[in-house]
C-alpha cells in the first residue's frame, strides 16, 4: 500500500491544513473545523533533498501523526521541529511517543543521506520533550558508498493479520542485532517472557480501548478515501518552510 505521497512529481506541496497528514478526498470536499492556513516561503529543493525528505517521511509515528516539521535554512541544512498539532494528550501526554517518531524520521533521514553518499552532521536542540527545535542536521557529500538498501523503506508494511508461527532462525536474530548484541533480546514464541509480554500487551490495549478519549483521538486520526473505505489511507505532506 502506498502510505503517503510526499513530493508530488514537480515539486513540493504544501497543505493549508492542522493535520498535514489529513489527505484531501476525492471530492476536494473534505474540510474540518481545525483547519488553519500555512503560509511559508515554499524552497527549491534539489532532488538529492526531495528523495532524503521523502524516505525520511515514510518513518512510523503513533495513529500515523508524522508529528515532524522541518525548517528549511540552506540547501542541505534543516532543523527538525515538534509539530504539536500532531500532539496525542490522550495516549501520549508526555510526547514520549512523539519523541520516538521524530527519532525514527530522523534516522531515516540518516539511512537516505548515506544512500545518496552524504553524511549527516546532527546537533540536539531540544532539552525536552516538549520542544519544538528537536534537531539541526546538516547533510555533507561524503563520496562514500550506500551502507543501507533506502529500497527495504520504501517497502514496508503493517500487517496485523496472518503471522507465521515458527520462531525466527538464528541468523535472522543474529542480523536484527547487528553490532548491537548487548543492547536487544529476543524471546521466542514459546518462552515464559513472550507469554507475559503477549498478556500484557492485550491487557494494555484493552484498558485503551475502553477510555473514551484515547477512541474519541484514535477517531480523529482516521481518515477514508471514498474508492477505498476498507483502508485506511494517509498522504504525507511535509511542510517545509523558511
Amino acid at each position: 500500500m502506498n502510505r503517503r505521497k510526499f513530493l508530488g512529481i514537480a515539486g513540493f506541496t504544501i497543505v493549508a491544513t492542522r493535520s498535514l497528514a489529513k489527505p484531501l478526498c476525492d471530492n476536494q470536499n473534505f474540510i474540518t473545523p481545525d483547519m488553519r492556513e500555512y503560509n511559508y516561503k515554499q524552497p527549491i529543493l534539489e532532488a538529492a533533498e526531495k528523495e532524503i525528505l521523502y524516505v525520511a517521511s515514510l518513518a512510523p509515528s503513533g495513529h500515523n501523526t508524522q508529528p515532524w516539521m522541518v525548517k528549511y535554512l540552506e540547501p542541505y541544512h534543516w532543523i527538525i521541529e515538534n509539530d504539536k498539532s500532531k500532539w496525542l494528550s490522550a495516549v501520549d501526554p508526555t510526547q514520549r511517543e512523539t519523541i520516538l517518531s521524530i527519532g525514527a524520521f530522523i534516522q531515516n533521514l540518516e539511512y537516505a543521506a548515506g544512500n545518496l553518499g552524504y553524511t549527516c552532521d546532527f546537533t540536539l536542540l531540544a532539552q525536552n520533550n516538549k520542544d519544538s527545535d528537536i534537531m539541526e542536521v546538516k547533510l555533507k557529500k561524503s563520496g562514500n558508498h550506500p551502507l543501507f538498501d533506502t529500497k527495504k523503506i520504501k517497502l514496508r508494511r503493517t500487517i496485523r493479520t496472518a503471522y507465521l508461527e515458527e520462531p525466527l532462525r538464528e541468523e535472522h536474530v543474529a542480523f536484527l542485532k547487528g553490532n548491537e548484541q548487548e543492547h536487544f533480546h529476543f524471546f521466542t514464541n514459546k518462552s515464559k517472557e513472550f507469554q507475559w509480554l503477549n498478556e500484557q500487551t492485550i491487557e494494555a490495549n484493552r484498558q485503551q480501548a475502553y477510555r473514551d478519549d484515547a477512541q474519541s483521538e484514535l477517531a480523529d486520526w482516521i481518515r477514508f478515501r471514498l474508492k477505498m473505505l476498507n483502508n485506511i489511507v494517509t498522504d504525507l505532506q511535509l511542510p517545509v518552510w523558511k
